[in-house]
């Protein structure tokens, strides 16, 4: 049976636990400093749809940098339309998401 000051003590240790650590705001690619309740996977389009943006207007002027351009893109494009369908049909009616991410979309308008 546990005591008064057991569960006291397992309570005290859920809320310091870092599963029970409220989300800090965080800043994008910009700097930008975002709200803390942007949720993660939001977090991770906005980064990726930025550097997609960033990466695709950028000139591969000799064969290394051409090669690194190709692998960004890679990296934080591929699939970007569709991620950002699926997050805008998860979080439909959330204004605060869908405003984030119409601002990052709006370079691929």
């Amino acid at each position: 049976m546990m005591t008064r000051w057991m569960m006291i003590g397992a309570v005290m240790l859920l809320a310091t636990s870092p599963i029970a650590a409220k989300p800090k705001p965080w800043k994008d690619n910009y700097g930008t400093e975002r709200s803390a309740s942007i949720p993660t996977k939001v977090r991770k389009f906005v980064v990726d749809a930025q550097a997609c943006a960033h990466f695709s207007g950028e000139e591969g002027y000799d064969a290394e940098r051409a090669a690194f351009l190709a692998k960004m893109i890679k990296k934080t494009c591929t699939n970007i339309e569709d991620r950002r369908e699926k997050l805008l049909t998860k979080y439909h009616g959330n204004a605060q998401v869908e405003a984030i991410i119409a601002e990052v979309w709006e370079p691929f308008a």
